[in-house]
Parts: structure tokens; C-alpha cells; sequence
């Protein structure tokens, strides 16, 4: 069995957003797997897969699954340039582009896209901020 990458989500999504305008002209390339690189300039946004729900029926698997990726935007300190507002742009940004999205991704066809949470969340340690998501993309699964 051959494993292509471009058939998970998580790559259609990055690829996704480093196409729109508005993500990109706030974070420029700055989208990752996450963890972001070490010493990645913010504000960037990391994403990951947290669970992923599949549908079964009778007939066994339905081959639609849905897949829950958090998807943060993060912002420096402020002894950084960072700040609360400049990691909100890089998050409103993502939710236009991916809330209630529905079409293709790549070779995957997306049937519907949710906001399950958000949150705005400070870490008192590194004084960073970010907004987290976590996105339910349902979608068919071949």
C-alpha cells in the first residue's frame, strides 16, 4: 500500500490556507504542523488532528469520516512586538476562510466545515497569546 500524503486533511488544510489572501497576508507562509519551528516569527498558526470520527452504518463503513483539527494562532510577547490583537487578525482571518467551507480541498471533497470551540488562551510562562479552534472537517474518505 502506497501512503499519499496529499490525501490527508491536515496537508489539504495547510494548503488551504497558505492560498488565501487574507491568512497570508497576515502570516505570510508561517503555517505548520504543529509544533512551529523552533524561533518562528508570529504571528503563525500550527494545526493538528485531535480525534477524527468515522460513519458506519449496516453496511459497514460509510467512508465519510470528521476529522477535529486544532488549529491555533499565536502571537508573541509583548517584549516581542507580539500582541492580543495581532494573534485575533491571524485567527479571523483563518475562520473566514474555513468556517462553513464546503467543496474541494485538494483531491478531497469537504461536505462541511465547523467551529467546534474557540478559546483565547495566554501562556504566563513564554507570555505568548493565540486563538485555538478546533475545526470538524467532514469529508469523504477514500
Amino acid at each position: 500500500m502506497t501512503i499519499d500524503p496529499t490525501l490527508d486533511i491536515e496537508y489539504q488544510v495547510r494548503a488551504f490556507l497558505l492560498a488565501d489572501a487574507d491568512v497570508a497576508s497576515v502570516v505570510g507562509t508561517r503555517v505548520f504542523p504543529a509544533p512551529a519551528p523552533q524561533n518562528t516569527a508570529a504571528p503563525f498558526v500550527t494545526l493538528q488532528r485531535v480525534s477524527t470520527e468515522r460513519v458506519y452504518s449496516d453496511d459497514g463503513y460509510s467512508k465519510l469520516c470528521g476529522p477535529l483539527l486544532q488549529i491555533d494562532c499565536w502571537s508573541d510577547a509583548p517584549e516581542y512586538a507580539g500582541s492580543y490583537l495581532e494573534a485575533k487578525k491571524a485567527a479571523q482571518a483563518v475562520r473566514h476562510a474555513l468556517n462553513g467551507f464546503r467543496g474541494m480541498m485538494g483531491p478531497l471533497r469537504v461536505q462541511e466545515t465547523t467551529i467546534e470551540t474557540e478559546h483565547d488562551l495566554f501562556d504566563a510562562q513564554d507570555r505568548t497569546r493565540r486563538v485555538s479552534y478546533d475545526f470538524r472537517f467532514w469529508h469523504d474518505d477514500g
